[in-house]
This record gives structure tokens, sequence and C-alpha cells, in this order.
């Protein structure tokens, strides 16, 4: 089994390329992860977990558990002309428990986020370096650029895996369907601005898209804000009471 040690050797001394920034409509942020999820048909038909495991095994050259840094989940090498390798800490994939299970499953959809939506530009910034001749084609497959979600900072990157892990794991058409339900039978009113009511609403769509789909409530709740967000004419209530909890 690989040593962090020479993990992060390999990665510090592999050549370095700037990737350009791609912004992504709200439209390809969704279609991009839901179109890798039916390629290998693992698109559910109904709200259920996704089996994110395989989509790694068949978007990546393979899934290596090894020995990273206790503040690294994962990490993503890409390699020129081939498909990436994604690397998983097994220190943090032993824990049976519900929250730890969660966690490593969105660590997995957060590195296929990174190679759904950044592998292709990745591709093209070494074609362009090699038609620059600043490094030479033999040198580029050494390059790994390290992708994780605890970066200290979260840049453009980080971003779109995240947002793409979300999707992967809560697609959006399903979590319409969870929501729509969760409202119907609590019998929500748009018009409605008691507080509590709003509160009850929120804390049930949160529940329901964290067990329906087996994600951390911290990433149902971002899911839910996000939704509430795209239709904020019908949801101004839920946004507000958002709003006046979080500034409490």
């Amino acid at each position: 089994m690989p040593h962090s040690n020479d993990i992060l050797d390999k990665l510090n001394n592999a050549h370095t390329l700037p990737l350009v920034h791609r912004h992504y409509s709200e439209q390809e942020l969704e279609s991009m992860p839901i179109t890798q999820l039916k390629k290998f048909d693992l698109y559910p038909n109904k709200p259920e977990p996704v089996d994110i495991e395989s989509l790694a095994d068949s978007i990546s050259d393979h899934v290596d558990y090894c020995n990273l840094p206790d503040n690294l989940m994962g990490a993503t090498q890409f390699i020129y002309g081939a498909k990436p390798i994604i690397l998983l800490n097994n220190k943090h994939f032993t824990d049976a428990d519900v929250a730890s299970t969660r966690r490593s499953l969105f660590t997995i959809g957060h590195e296929c986020g990174h190679i759904i939506m950044q592998d292709a530009l990745f591709q093209l910034a070494c074609e362009r370096n090699i038609r620059r001749k600043t490094n030479s084609a033999s040198a580029l497959p050494n390059y790994r650029p390290l992708f994780h979600q605890n970066s200290a900072k979260c840049d453009w990157r980080e971003w779109q895996a995240n947002t793409a892990a979300a999707h992967l794991l809560m697609p959006p058409e399903h979590v319409h369907s969870v929501i729509q339900n969760v409202l119907k039978n609590n019998r929500y009113d748009a018009e409605s601005r008691n507080l509590m009511h709003c509160n009850y609403i929120l804390e049930a769509i949160n529940f329901s898209l964290s067990e329906i789909f087996n994600v951390s409530y911290t990433a149902a709740k971002i899911t839910c804000e996000r939704y509430l967000k795209k239709f904020s004419h019908i949801f101004s209530n839920l946004l507000a009471a958002i709003k006046v909890t979080s500034n409490r």
C-alpha cells in the first residue's frame, strides 16, 4: 500500500499546469453529472441512493485506497492521454457509522465531480503546452494536480466538484419529487409567514433528502436551499425563514 509521503512527493514534484476557468451554466452543472450516470446505467428510476462507487470505477482508471495525510479525504490525479486516478484516504473509509459512510460517499462524489467537470480542461491544457513546446510530451503524463475538499480556500475547481457531487448523489429530478412530496404531506402554504411552520417544513425536507439519498444533513440542507432559490418566487417564505434562522 502506498505511503502518504511517497504520494505527496510525487504530487509535489510533478509539473504544475494551470487550468483555464470554465464557467458552466446552471443547466450544464446539472446535465453533465446526470449524463455520466445515465451513460453507465447508474441513474436511478426513483428517489434512492446512487451507486457512486460504481461511477467512480467507471470514469477513472482505478480507485486507490491509500495512506494520505489525516486532513486529506481524497484526491484526483489527472493524467494526460489517460483516465484519472482517484485516491481515497483509507483512514476515513473504515468507520461503519452512518455519518462517516455518508461523508465518505460525498468524498467519492466530489472526486467524480473533478473528473466530470475538469478532466477535459486538463487535457486541453496539456495539448496547449505541447503546442507551445513549454513542456515535453513525455513529461506531461507525470503531472498530477491535487484536488481535495479540505483545501484552505474553496476555489472554482472545488466549488464545481462539490456542485457536481450534489447533483450526482441527489439528481435534481428526484430532489424535486422528494421536496414536492414533503410539501404536499405537510400542507405547505406559500402565503404563510409562520416562522415555526416554515422551519418545520425545512427540517422535514432536509431530513427526507438526507435519509432517501443517504447523504449528510449538511449536503441535504445545501441542496434544499439551492432548490428553493431556483424557485424563489414560490418559496419566498421558506427562504425568509432560512435567513432569520441563520442570523440568530
